[in-house]
């Protein structure tokens, strides 16, 4: 009787869902952790050593090649550099709207929001509607039709100010051909989403470099 118990519920208990994903991550659980520790002893090796590993490098790939992956390097650290700017400014530029219209709207906590939005606008995945959307359905449900509205509109707003503002930027900051800094946005969004609009121009450069 124990043993047949036993059984059923096991069966029973492998038909969940639940229990199955919950076996499966704590399977992953260690090789997790060993790819994680394995992964932060070869970066400290690879800093530590950084100066053996550069002359092993050189060794190998001889003076000619080293000076064009320098070049290449320095080329792309440039570009880097140029995307990181046009992105804060991008962001002080959406903070800046943001916090002007939502002040003209009277909303609470307006330079909060603001500065929140313009933080997520810039990460992939995210954007400005993760925090100017539930904030809009919110007064709405509350009965606030002006503010819900609002929200809308300045999500609206924001995404139109991106859309047109930061292709000229980007391509301002870096020193590529705006058209080709377009295009190379609008094919990463295609092939990867949002991420590839980060993406995109990273490889365009690349490619120039």
């Amino acid at each position: 009787l124990y043993n047949n118990l036993t059984n059923q519920m096991s069966q029973f208990m492998s038909n969940i869902e639940v229990v199955n994903n919950a076996q499966d991550f704590a399977r992953s659980l260690p090789g997790g952790f060993i790819w994680t520790i394995v992964f932060v002893i070869a970066m400290f090796f690879m800093v530590s050593q950084k100066s053996n590993i550069d002359r092993s490098i050189k060794r190998f790939l001889g003076p000619k090649k080293v000076a064009k992956l320098t070049e290449i390097n320095n080329e792309c650290r440039k570009y880097l550099g140029g995307y990181v700017r046009a992105q804060i400014i991008l962001m002080f530029i959406i903070f800046v709207v943001i916090a002007i219209a939502l002040s003209i709207l009277g909303a609470p906590y307006s330079l909060l929001v603001a500065a929140a939005t313009a933080i997520l606008d810039a990460l992939p995945f995210l954007g400005s509607g993760i925090t100017l959307w539930p904030l809009a359905v919110i007064y709405f449900i509350n009965g606030n039709l002006k503010l819900g509205i609002g929200y809308v509109c300045v999500y609206i707003a924001v995404a139109l100010l991106r859309r047109f503002i930061e292709p000229k930027l980007v391509s301002d900051k870096m020193g590529l051909n705006p058209i080709l800094t377009l295009v190379a946005m609008y094919i990463g969004y295609r092939w990867w989403g949002i991420l590839g609009m980060l993406i995109g121009p990273i490889i365009l450069m690349v490619i120039i470099s």
